[in-house]
């Protein structure tokens, strides 16, 4: 999604998968439903972003790839908070 938005990469219009997170969430795993919420959210401003910079190399603006690690960072640093209590879960329950 990014190499698209912020690259003009081919985007293969794949669809998010959060809608399907949430909802298996909601029905087998509701213990995780506010940090997918939150997880989403971050998920959101990272979109932003990549659009906002995806426009910005549209207009040439060669500063448009600026900022990248700082707006990707809290959505990395949630998704994988997010897969460690996801693990942990796993072994005390299936284990």
């Amino acid at each position: 999604m990014a190499k698209a938005r912020v690259f003009g990469a081919p985007d293969r219009n794949v669809a998010s998968p959060m809608a399907k997170v949430q909802a298996i969430s909601s029905v087998y795993f509701p213990e995780f439903e506010e940090q997918i919420r939150q997880l989403d959210i971050i998920a959101d401003q990272y979109e932003i972003w990549m659009t906002e910079a995806g426009q910005k190399r549209l207009a040439k603006d060669d500063t448009f790839a600026e900022g990248a690690t700082e707006a990707h960072q809290p959505y990395y640093e949630k998704f994988q908070s997010l897969l460690k209590e996801l693990r942990q879960f796993a072994k005390r329950e299936f284990q």
